[in-house]
């Protein structure tokens, strides 16, 4: 488009000048690159949640199925103190396997021919020191004695 300068020239003719559009170009294009950015958040943001409700619904899969395993156990030692109630163990203690990392602890006391629950704990079998590598120093400014 041509935009006519109401100036005549020298040569007493109209001159055309093209049309200013410096500005409204680059805020059209800052505010593309500004959908951009945010839907590179978004989607990047989006994906990150889905890993850690992945990684939660493991690790929650996991945990369920050693307190079914448990139960199962507890099942059976409460029909076997039922059956025998003069051999039955006053006391009873195992772990589950929840993952590499974790194991449920289960202690039970024989009350009335049943075992009730006293203790059920998770208990993390990884040293968090271990974790973190074998050299577990922090990086702080060295010093002669002099100060320097």
């Amino acid at each position: 488009m041509i935009h006519w300068n109401p100036q005549k020239s020298s040569s007493n003719h109209f001159v055309a000048f093209p049309r200013p559009i410096g500005f409204s170009l680059l805020f059209v294009v800052f505010l593309i690159l500004c959908f951009f950015t945010f839907a590179a958040i978004t989607l990047i943001t989006a994906k990150s949640d889905l890993d850690s409700s992945r990684t939660y619904a493991e690790r929650q899969t996991a945990y369920y199925a050693a307190c079914n395993r448990a139960e199962e156990k507890i099942a059976s030692l409460n029909r076997d103190a039922a059956a025998n109630p003069d051999t039955a163990a006053l006391a009873a203690h195992f772990k589950e396997e929840i993952d590499d990392t974790q194991t449920l602890h289960i202690s039970l006391l024989l009350d009335d021919n049943k075992y009730r629950i006293t203790r059920w704990q998770v208990v993390s079998e990884t040293d968090w020191a271990s974790e973190m590598g074998s050299d577990n120093s922090l990086p702080i400014l060295q010093t002669n004695d002099d100060g320097e």
